[in-house]
Parts: C-alpha cells; sequence; structure tokens
C-alpha cells in the first residue's frame, strides 16, 4: 500500500517536471525564433520585436467558443476580423485553427443596423 502511494506521487512529480521542462524550452525556441529575424528585416527595420502569441481571441477566457474546439485541441492561431456582406454590412467572423480542423464563427449583424419591429 505504502509502496503504491509513493509511485503516484513519484509519477506526479515526474510529470510536473517533463511539463516545466517541455514550457522552458518552448520559450527558448521561441525566442531564438524572434532573435532570427531582429535587426534583419529589410522593409520595416524599426518595427516593435515581438513574439508570435497565436491566441488573439483570448480562448481560456472564453468557454463557449473553446468548447467548439474541444478542450484538449491545441490551438495554433485564433482571431477576430471584421467581414463585409454583400450589402457592406459588418459582421465579426472568429477564425480559429488548429491541427485537425478550422473553424469559421460568425456572429450575427449589430443590432444597432437593423431596423426595429412594429
Amino acid at each position: 500500500m505504502r509502496e503504491r502511494k509513493f509511485d503516484k506521487y513519484a509519477r506526479v512529480i515526474q510529470k510536473a517536471w517533463k511539463q516545466y521542462n517541455a514550457k522552458r524550452f518552448y520559450f527558448k525556441l521561441r525566442e531564438q525564433a524572434t532573435d532570427i529575424l531582429f535587426n534583419k528585416k529589410e522593409r520595416r527595420r524599426f518595427s516593435v520585436n515581438r513574439n508570435f502569441v497565436g491566441d488573439y481571441l483570448g480562448l481560456d477566457d472564453c468557454p463557449g467558443v473553446r468548447a467548439l474546439v474541444g478542450k484538449r485541441e491545441k490551438v495554433e492561431f485564433a482571431a477576430t476580423v471584421n467581414k463585409f456582406d454583400r450589402r457592406f454590412k459588418v459582421c465579426e467572423v472568429s477564425f480559429i485553427i488548429s491541427p485537425s480542423n478550422f473553424l469559421a464563427n460568425r456572429c450575427s449583424h449589430s443590432p444597432t443596423n437593423h431596423k426595429p419591429l412594429s
């Protein structure tokens, strides 16, 4: 019984250590990727050196949108864009790209564009 408990604790500690090392490696890799192009740009040389985030929607804060993708699905890119329809009405579209699928979640037109019902 005692050995099973210690085995369980050891597994939890090993898993946390592996996750920590993976995150540390990922951050180092990301920094190296941004350093490759730093001060070597041709057109906009003095632009801000900004890391690529990938999630511009904040899916961690939006559980409804996150449910469309899946709990354990990794999101490569997510952003909101304005789409104009044939009558030049603006509606927001949320693009979510993951390794297995591509989602375009369309919101309805803004209520200010609609005429009130009588």
